[in-house]
């Protein structure tokens, strides 16, 4: 064989990159958003963006375009929370650093304990540190219940675009933002998939058959066009592209002259506003 794309997790996602290492050919993982410690692997390609690269993404759109307003960082125990603050945080100081309150709230957070930190006199946006959507909901129900919707902004993780619950009439008037990584209706390609999958399930498709659909439609067509050698030498070609033009960039973490993996770079940021969904190409 000549390429493998995967839809891998966790040590299964390293075991291939290793494999793909061994044999000297392209590995595209199509959905994990992590790196799984691989390094030194030039073969790799990681296409959702990582969680560290999610976090760059936010601290850039939070310091460019509402620093000014009060920010509220809500995070919970968890090991993933965990590294999610620190890559923040981390991120945060290379732009020179906002004003952020950065709060600790229990695992089975209350609307109670979140109340203590509301401020109905002021302009507020408030930073989800967590991919667990719950979470988010109970923040954003208790921003409602306070009656605060009209003055506030939730801001948070990719799996909030499959978070169709976000559209509920409760959220009324409640201002959110999410890293997306890719832009789901974006042209004919995604509006037909998202059609076609939606009469057969019942469901609108989630991202990852976007990113299904996409990873097999232009890889195995750049693999008629170009070696495996080749391929990995035109991974950002915009040939075939189907729903998005990827940044693809070589990650080098120790070393400038060693290639640890590929990445893609680009994300959206994906706005909802009574139920209306805006792809935002910042």
């Amino acid at each position: 064989m000549d390429l493998l794309i995967g839809s891998l997790s966790g040590v299964d996602v390293k075991t291939m990159a290793e494999y793909a290492k061994k044999i000297n050919i392209p590995f595209v993982s199509a959905t994990f958003p992590n790196d799984a410690t691989v390094t030194n692997n030039p073969n790799f390609l990681i296409l959702n963006p990582t969680l560290a690269t999610v976090c760059n993404k936010l601290a850039s759109f939070v310091n460019e375009k509402i620093k000014e307003q009060r920010i509220v960082y809500f995070t919970k125990p968890g090991k993933q929370e965990e590294r999610i603050l620190q890559y923040y945080k981390k991120a945060d100081s290379m732009l020179g650093g906002t004003n952020i309150e950065f709060i600790a709230l229990d695992e089975k957070a209350t609307a109670a304990n979140i109340e203590m930190f509301l401020d109905s006199t002021v302009l507020a946006t408030y930073i989800i540190g967590s991919t667990d959507v719950d979470f988010a909901k109970t923040i954003a129900k208790t921003l409602v219940k306070n009656r605060l919707q009209e003055q506030s902004n939730l801001i948070g993780m990719p799996t909030w675009s499959e978070a169709d619950d976000f559209d509920n009439k409760i959220y009324k008037d409640l201002f959110f933002y999410n890293i997306a990584p890719l832009p789901t209706n974006s042209n004919a390609y995604a509006v037909k998939i998202g059609n076609q999958f939606k009469n057969k399930y019942g469901i609108n498709p989630g991202d990852n058959v976007f990113r299904g659909f996409e990873s097999i439609y232009k890889y195995t067509k750049l693999l008629t066009k170009y070696t495996p050698a080749e391929l990995l030498q035109n991974l950002n070609t915009t040939d075939f592209n189907a729903i998005q033009q990827c940044d693809i960039q070589a990650i080098k973490l120790n070393n400038e002259s060693i290639i640890d993996y590929y990445e893609n770079k680009k994300m959206y940021i994906l706005k909802r506003y009574n139920s209306e969904k805006t792809t935002l190409n910042y």
